[in-house]
């Protein structure tokens, strides 16, 4: 669930900083944006990056410690991202 909210949240400021506006079907804006490639990308880019690291550390760390830090990472990131929206949303997407 901590994953699910910060990849909704990421994609969300992927889409304020990069929108696509110029679509002429839902579709174009849905799966042919910059934001799209770039949230899919990054997201998919976190979950390797998790389990790289879980690979280098599993001798030292038990699983249930090591999600139990993704879990807080992912809750930290989501707060972060989540206050920068509320920041900086509304002005990024009034900006257009």
């Amino acid at each position: 669930l901590a994953a699910t909210l910060f990849f909704a949240l990421s994609g969300l400021a992927f889409n304020l900083l990069f929108p696509k506006f110029d679509w002429i079907s839902e579709a174009v804006a849905v799966k042919q944006s910059f934001s799209t490639v770039i949230a899919v990308f990054f997201n998919m880019g976190i979950v390797i990056l998790f389990a790289i690291l879980f690979y280098l550390v599993r001798a030292y760390v038990s699983a249930a410690l090591y999600l139990t830090l993704v879990l807080a990472i992912l809750l930290l990131l989501s707060a972060l991202v989540y206050l920068w929206l509320q920041k900086r949303g509304k002005a990024l997407f009034e900006r257009f």
